[in-house]
Parts: C-alpha cells; structure tokens; sequence
C-alpha cells in the first residue's frame, strides 16, 4: 500500500485550507500558531519532493519502504485534520452567510467570525502533533540517501498521437472481437439512434487502438460507409484541434489560424450533412458530459447508420458516450495467442534452431504477461536483441516481476486510476538501462487494481454478486483502495445508478463508507438511486444505512432535499421517518427541504414537511 502515497499525497495537498481559511488562524490565534501551521505545509511539500525517490528505493531498502508506510500513516491522519480544519470554517462561514441573508459566497469572505476557541484548543495539539512527526520523516533524508528529484508528471513524454494504420500479420486473438464490432456497424440501430456510438472499454495495453484499427481497415466497413475519419483525442481535451483533425481528414477546407471554434464546427457539421459516416475517437477521457454534447452536435447531420467508435479506459466515459449494450469489454487474450504475438516479435529475425533454444524459456516469460498484449510486445521487442540464455533469465528472474494471486504478471502502467493521468511511478535504481526503458511501461500494482476494478465495474453492471467476492477475494484490499480516492464513480454508483439492489447491498455490507462517495457529478449512491426511479434500491438503502439520507452532493443538496423538489411524498415521508435530522439540513443556499418546496410550488411536499415540523 505504501506505493499509494505518491498519487495520494497530492490530493492531500490540494485540501490544504486556501488563503481566506487562514484568516481564521490569523485573527484567533497566536502568530506562533500561524507559524505552526506553515511548518505543516512546508513539511507536506518536502515529504512529496521526495516521494519518487523513496517509491523506487523501497524496492531494495527496507528502511525506506517502512518509512514510506509510517508517512502514509501519518498523511492520512493530517488529510484528516485538513477536512476537519475546512469542514470548520465552512460551516462557520455558511452560517455567516445564512445570518445576513446573503447567497453570494464571496461576499461574506471579509466579514469571517474566529473559530471557537474550543475548536482551537482541540486542533491546535493535533496540528503540532502532525507537524513534529513529519519534520522526522524530512530529518531521515540523509541517513536513507533520499534525494528530491523532477517530478515524473513533467520529465514524461507526451504521449504519441495514433493513427488508422495497422499491421494485420502481427494481431493475435481478436477476430472475435473484430466481428461483433462489424456487427454493430453494419446492423440496424434496435434503438433507433440515427447514430450510434460504440464504446470499446479496457485497460491501457490491451488492444483496444489495435481493435478499432482493424475494424477501420476492414473493407466491410469501407464498402458500408460512404466517409470515414480517425482522430486521436487524448487525455488533453481541446475541441478545437479535433475539430480541425476532423476537417483535414474529410478534406474540407479552413483557416487553421482565423478560424474560432464555432466555424470550425459549422463547417464540420455541413460536411457530414447527408453523408452516412464512419468516425473514430482514440483515446477519449472526456468526462463531462456537457463537453461530449457540445462536440457531438457537429455530428448529428449524418444519415441514419452512421457510427462512432470511441476507445476509453474509462468505464464511466464509455457509459456516458454510449447506450450499456453497445459498450464493447475488452477481455486478455489466451496464452497460445500472446505465444504467437511473442514469437512474431521476439523471434522474427532469427532462424528455426536459435527459436526453439529459447523456446521453453521464452513461454515462462509470456505465462507472466497474464494476457496483456502489449506487455508481450514490449517483453518481446526488448529480448529480441538478447542472444544468450543467461540474459533471458535474467530478465525472467528480474525482480520487477511480481507474484500476484499466484500469478506473475508485468502490466503496463494505467495513468488513471487513483491519480492524476500521467502521474507514474518508476522503480528501476540498479536496473540495466533496458529493463528500466521496459519497468517506465511495466507497472504491476496498477495494472492488477485496475483490471480487479474493471472486473468489479462489470459486475455491478450486471447485479453479479458472485463476481463481487471472486474479485475481492483475489484483492481484498479493492475496495479498501476505491474509498480512498475522492469523487470517484464506484460500483456501488454503478449498481445503484442501475438500480441492481441486492449487488449494491452486498457491497455496502462490505464496506458502509462508499455510500458516502461522490462521483465527478457530485452524487451519492443514493442521490443516482433516487434520480433514476429505482424505487427498491432507494429503500434498501436507506434501511440500511439512514444516515445515506443526509449525505451532501452538489451545492451540498440531499435526496431529502431533491425528493422535496421532485414531490416524492412517499419518500420525504420515509426519510423524515428514518433520519429526522435531515429536515435541518440546508443547501449551499442555506435553504432547508421546506424552503425548496415552497420555491418550486410543490404544495403537497410543504404539507408534509411543515406537519413534520409542528
């Protein structure tokens, strides 16, 4: 778990209170206790500039690695303090802003009230508390030789833009995939949809670029589509070079340097105009959906039976881009097919004999690639300049391998798990140059949680409970994982968004605090129960844990509020009863469940709320 530190340090950073918080330390407290709070701070930016270097060291140094763990122990405690220290102030500023009326946020900035001194005197021995244990871990740099190096999110290439291009004679265990994607082009939308957009969801390295080259190539689809275009998306969103990529491969002319997004557009949607059109997105992140629909109406003037083939790695994407049953899951490929891809690169330049001396060898080292194929392209092209036996075990026996549930498996390193994309981490101190070009891609630990999680995600979408314990029970620190990343889009989001009752009460039993977890939206297990009319999952939910009802979303709303908005009579009468409290509870607005009631003229929500008050 210590590997967690670096992609979770930052996010404990980021909650440090922000300039008009401190306000409250200034003019409540002593200046020793400012100062006692910048150490804090300062303490936090030292242990992160050398987070990099501890997390390739720990591999071969004890000492290094329980350091790491203690400092994850103790960041843990401070993002603790940090969310005690800004659900303080903001609760003392809402009620600021609740007594002089006022809804402008900004505005009650400068007329601020000190924390209590009760609240002070019980944070402040904590703050100093975290803060002496920190300067130790910033005292023991010498003695374990840590050194602050350049962060890897900025020393990383950018990645390289994909094209259509594809080389059919080294693909290996995918014609099954290929053919049900033909299918879903070349059939008649069941839905209706004039266009229809066909997700191919998995894990980095598994093939789905290689998946949705060969379906662009395959002259099926060129006879069906009288237009086609690729473009590569990229985690960096910017719509106005897709557009333009789009435009240069339609052959439609424009200004690249005069032109605003919005002629760009204009031009695009003409062009596609009456044209029945075959357009692939490569790696697409977009998670917000108002940027999905602003892009997507460039394209709504095609011909019915027009397509879209996007690749994500994103489960939540490919469910906001496209319908549930045309999202395409990108499965690991068989043992033989991953030996058929490794002999195409590793033994393609040599003759029979040398082939078959490292044969038995060579399939050791495939069986660790667990199916991932670009983990046997890379393995591959890197032992196809290795001549003797030695070097091949060597690299067999290295120790950037590792055993997972009996498995041994070097995935490739997936950017977006629990961290900011691109954000990786590197243990190669004492590697060949080789193995550490092979370990920049190779990443174990995030290859394994990811794909459990992908696992865990498709389960939740299909209400299957026995796939929930084989997937824990091979990592039963899963969940424990999934909790710790904030504004994350759960398979509990997922079961009870899709309204799969007993999948989301299974895993509420196994770990309560995901109903607690917003997703990007700003939404709870609850609130998607509720806003999707899955009527049995709400009550299950809240029978099982009240407390769900009081859970603040966006602008700090709670199904008790949305339920007053709505006029669910039957479930404000529910919640009231299982959760009393939660009539008290306001909105980023200060406005209580009867104050929206009123606003939105739900006259039989105000009733009950107001009996329940008298």
């Amino acid at each position: 778990m210590a590997s967690v530190i670096p992609t979770f340090l930052p996010v404990v950073y980021d909650s440090m209170p922000k300039a008009e918080f401190l306000n409250f330390f200034r003019d409540t407290v002593c200046q020793a206790d400012v100062e006692l709070f910048k150490k804090l701070k300062m303490n936090l930016v030292v242990a992160a500039a050398l987070l990099d270097d501890a997390d390739i060291k720990q591999t071969r140094n004890p000492s290094v690695k329980q350091w790491l763990e203690e400092l994850r122990d103790t960041v843990y405690e401070a993002d603790g303090l940090l969310n005690e220290i800004n659900a303080e102030a903001l609760r003392v500023k809402e009620e600021n802003v609740c007594q002089s009326s006022s809804r402008n946020w900004e505005s009650a900035s400068d007329c601020i009230p000190s924390l209590s001194s009760k609240f002070l005197k019980k944070i402040i021995p904590q703050i100093e508390r975290i803060a002496v244990r920190l300067e130790a871990f910033v005292k023991q740099i010498n003695p374990l030789g840590l050194q602050v190096g350049e962060s890897k999110r900025q020393s990383c290439q950018l990645p390289i833009p994909t094209t259509s291009l594809v080389d059919k004679t080294a693909i290996y265990g995918r014609d099954n995939d290929r053919e049900k994607i033909i299918q879903m082009l070349l059939s008649e939308d069941a839905n209706g949809d004039r266009i229809a957009v066909i997700p191919i969801f998995g894990l980095g390295g598994i093939g789905k670029t290689t998946l949705a080259q060969l379906v662009y190539n395959d002259q099926r689809a060129k006879d069906h589509f009288s237009t086609m275009a690729w473009v590569y998306v990229s985690e960096e969103y910017d719509p106005t070079r897709i557009t333009k990529e789009l435009l240069r491969e339609l052959n439609i002319s424009f200004s690249d340097s005069h032109e605003n997004l919005n002629s760009l557009q204009v031009k695009l949607k003409v062009g596609l105009t009456g044209k029945k059109f075959l357009l692939v997105l490569d790696d697409v992140w977009i998670s917000d959906y108002n940027q999905w629909g602003n892009l997507r109406i460039a394209f709504e003037g095609g011909l019915r039976g027009s397509r879209i083939i996007l690749t994500t790695r994103n489960l939540y994407v490919a469910r906001m881009m496209g319908r549930e049953k045309s999202i395409h899951h990108m499965n690991l490929i068989s043992e033989d097919d991953c030996w058929s891809l490794f002999v195409k690169h590793a033994f393609e330049n040599r003759d029979g004999s040398q082939a078959l001396e490292f044969e038995e060898i060579g399939k050791k080292i495939v069986k660790k690639c667990g199916g991932l194929p670009l983990a046997v392209k890379t393995v591959a092209g890197l032992l196809r300049s290795k001549t003797t036996s030695e070097e091949w075990e060597d690299i067999f026996m290295s120790e950037d391998w590792s055993v997972t549930n009996n498995q041994m498996i070097p995935p490739l390193s997936y950017n977006h798990l629990l961290s900011h994309p691109n954000r990786y981490q590197s243990r190669s101190t004492g590697m060949t140059q080789e193995l550490q070009d092979v370990n920049r891609q190779l990443d174990i630990t995030f290859w394994y949680f990811n794909n459990s999680l992908q696992q865990l995600s498709i389960a939740a979408s299909e209400d299957d409970v026995s796939a929930l314990y084989r997937v824990i029970s091979n990592n039963p620190d899963l969940l424990e994982c999934i909790d710790q990343k904030p504004f994350n889009h759960t398979p509990l989001h997922i079961a009870a968004e899709t309204g799969h009752t007993h999948f989301a009460l299974e895993i509420m039993s196994l770990k309560p605090s995901l109903g607690r977890v917003l997703n990007h939206d700003g939404f709870s297990p609850l609130d998607l129960a509720l806003r999707n009319g899955h009527r049995k999952t709400v009550r299950r939910l809240v029978r099982f844990a009240p407390e769900l009802i009081r859970i603040q979303g966006r602008e700090r709303i709670t199904p008790l509020h949305y339920a007053a908005e709505v006029e669910e009579i039957d479930f404000l009468a529910e919640f009231l009863l299982k959760c009393p409290a939660s009539i008290e509870d306001v909105t980023l607005c200060c406005e209580t469940a009867l104050h929206i009631a009123v606003k939105n003229g739900k006259l039989r929500a105000f009733k009950v709320l107001f009996g329940w008050l008298k």
